[in-house]
């Protein structure tokens, strides 16, 4: 059971269970070290697959299915990061292909490939970028040729958190979650607080709270200090499309 991972993460693994998926975190790899091209100096350090998913009776390519999460509270902007990679340039003072090396870089696509496989048994699988917010347009970013190209054809796919959370939402019962962020959106339905979304991209937030005593004092009852404190590391991931609270009187 995840209990300290990154909150995308748990996002990502809640979705992929209710999708029948079996999950695993934070598989390591890193580059052969027999390639000709291989730099001790610079490859000798372990990148990490965040998530991988293994659905035991699909048998297409989204049987298997990596995930590299990126928690930005601005989102991912598929032609700005294209763009930065594609022209070799800085991001933060940090190589722009280095964020999404798996994607961009020769030697680590390889080593991601060989991972998956090896670690899954499956030659096929998609590669999918979990992100919070997408800001543009995701054919830029799954139709990219160079990133197919790179991990030898494996289709790549952008997932939201809105559509993670939506699809949760609709699978969700009185059996206890797997992940500390499902058990938060359970409770969320027990104290019937109403999780909506605007029509457009953004992912909007509406918490309809009662402001009476009685109220707080029941929704103190049934939320540790500990589950609290994920729904506030995961406000703050969130609060660049977090886009407003409102408090109704029932």
């Amino acid at each position: 059971m995840a209990t300290k991972q990154d909150i995308l993460e748990q996002l990502v693994e809640e979705y992929l269970i209710h999708q029948g998926y079996f999950v695993q975190h934070n598989i390591k790899y890193r580059p052969d070290k027999h390639r000709p091209d291989y730099d001790s100096k610079k490859d000798s350090n372990y990148s990490d697959i965040d998530v991988i998913g293994f659905h035991p009776s699909r048998s297409d390519k989204k049987k298997v299915l990596a995930v590299s999460c990126k928690s930005w509270q601005n989102g991912l902007n598929p032609n700005y990061w294209k763009n930065k990679i594609e022209k070799d340039e800085k991001v933060g003072g940090k190589d722009a292909w280095k964020t999404f090396r798996e994607l961009a870089n020769e030697k680590w696509s390889e080593a991601f490939v060989m991972k998956v496989r090896e670690v899954t048994g499956e030659k096929n699988f998609t590669h999918v970028t979990a992100v919070t917010r997408l800001n543009g347009e995701k054919e830029i970013w799954e139709n990219h040729k160079p990133f197919q190209e790179a991990l030898d054809g494996i289709p790549v796919e952008i997932l939201t958190l809105q559509k993670m959370v939506k699809q949760i939402q609709k699978n969700l019962t009185t059996t206890l979650a797997r992940t500390e962020v499902g058990r938060l959106l359970q409770v969320f339905l027990a104290a019937k607080i109403k999780l909506w979304y605007s029509d457009n991209s953004e992912f909007e937030y509406s918490l309809w709270i009662l402001r009476s005593l009685k109220f707080s004092a029941r929704l103190n009852k049934c939320i540790s200090s500990h589950v609290l404190t994920h729904f506030l590391v995961a406000g703050q991931i969130c609060s660049s499309i977090l886009d407003r609270i409102r408090f109704l009187e029932g």
